[in-house]
């Protein structure tokens, strides 16, 4: 669907901070470890070489682009693009790729896009927003069962999964109806009818969960660790290919 369409303003995107990882690295002792490693003290005697704690920081984005374009890609580095700001150091045209990490979409692996801040280390991985963090269906599939009958239901592919899904969203749905999103009164208290409510709202099911991540660090079957600085999502598709130009775009008015 149009970003126009969808009330969605062409603007920069900005990255949030979300999750923060520690890992070990065979380096120095941070200055903290180095002091009063004596008896009841919390830093442990440690082997040689001596380990230095270091913080990375991971973000998680999604980026509006078409299942055909984003599967027809063997690299997804040629169909998104890196963040233009950062919004933990605010740095412009600082990141670079990272690499890719592999995740299952239905049934096939695919690389997922990591791009990395020179300045302060931000990781952002760009996940198409066609796809559910975390879970292995499409948002379409999510939608299509949602609506479907309870008859109907059981003859729908990978049934089991999705009635799971569902249990989820039922579950999760009141956190999404307290941000008071969509500006309809009175918004539905009965599931299916918020899930409408949503739809209608953004004009598609994939655009909502954009604006739930960007907006409120909410996804749409629960809250993840590094969706909740409310990350920006972007509109990256091909560089240079008119409308499916890679520019970031911020999704929020």
């Amino acid at each position: 669907m149009p970003r126009a369409a969808a009330g969605l303003p062409d603007m920069h995107s900005v990255c949030g901070v979300g999750l923060r990882v520690t890992v070990q690295s065979e380096k120095i002792l941070p200055p903290s470890a180095r002091q009063g490693r004596g008896l009841g003290s919390p830093f442990p005697e440690l082997p040689s070489p001596q380990l230095e704690c270091i913080v990375f920081v991971l973000v998680q984005t999604l980026c509006e682009i078409s299942v055909e374009v984003y599967l027809a890609a063997d690299n997804p580095f040629d169909v998104v693009s890196q963040p233009e700001v950062c919004g933990r150091c605010r740095g412009r045209d600082c990141f670079h790729r990272h690499g890719v990490y592999w995740r299952y979409v239905q049934e096939a692996r695919r690389k997922v896009a990591r791009f990395l801040c020179r300045g302060c280390r931000l990781t952002v991985s760009i996940l198409p927003s066609f796809v559910l963090p975390y879970r292995p269906r499409l948002v379409a599939e999510v939608d299509r069962y949602f609506e479907a009958t309870a008859e109907a239901r059981r003859s729908l592919s990978g049934a089991d999964t999705l009635r799971h899904y569902w249990r989820q969203w039922c579950g999760h749905a009141p956190a999404l109806r307290q941000t008071g999103w969509p500006a309809v009164r009175p918004l539905a208290r009965e599931p299916r009818e918020y899930w409408r409510q949503l739809r209608t709202a953004a004009g598609s099911m994939l655009v909502a969960q954009v604006q739930l991540v960007s907006r409120y660090g909410l996804g749409l079957l629960r809250r993840y660790a590094c969706h909740r600085s409310a990350p920006r999502a972007w509109n990256a598709e091909a560089p240079g290919a008119g409308e499916q130009g890679g520019r970031p775009t911020h999704p929020l008015g």
